[in-house]
């Protein structure tokens, strides 16, 4: 749910994101200011078919027949995690928007009507992420700063060719 807000950012923004977060905490932590300023009044996961394993586009999919819906985002958050078999606060988002007051994470303060969340039954995880980012410790993220500055999206508008649609303001 926290994360679905990135989708609010138009396109080539979400580049600039990725590559200014040097850790996955900190790009977790810019999804969470983000959520902070776009709360939805409220988050429906439709978890009637699942996917599990390596997603978000090579997993399996597998029948859950569950839907979780709130008007706080970090709990369903937190829900979704119970049932895939995760600590909550061990998921950056979740953690860090409950310590910032955004909502419950905590799975025992959440009301829950309906089924318990329980880990479902074998429910596989993705594999470990095997992102360049993840592999470069932080001092050396730091140091690389000026080379990835180099390889970021800049668009440049060719004046010769422009006929003032405005298009590449709006996209």
């Amino acid at each position: 749910g926290i994360k679905n807000m990135f989708g609010c950012v138009p396109g080539l923004h979400k580049v600039q994101y990725h590559l200014a977060a040097q850790t996955k905490e900190a790009f977790a932590r810019e999804l969470v200011a983000m959520f902070s300023h776009i709360t939805p009044a409220i988050t429906i996961v439709d978890a009637i078919i699942s996917m599990e394993g390596k997603g978000p586009s090579g997993g399996n999919l597998r029948k859950t027949d569950l839907i979780i819906a709130s008007t706080d985002t970090v709990a369903v958050d937190a829900v979704c995690s119970v049932l895939m078999g995760f600590d909550p606060m061990s998921i950056d988002t979740t953690r860090i928007a409950h310590e910032m007051g955004l909502g419950e994470a905590r799975i025992e303060m959440i009301e829950i009507i309906g089924e318990k969340p329980f880990p479902i039954s074998g429910f596989a995880h993705s594999p470990a992420p095997n992102s360049l980012i993840n592999k470069i410790p932080p001092f050396l993220g730091f140091l690389l700063s000026p080379l990835i500055d180099k390889i970021k999206v800049k668009p440049q508008i060719n004046m010769k060719k422009c006929v003032k649609c405005l298009m590449c303001v709006r996209s």
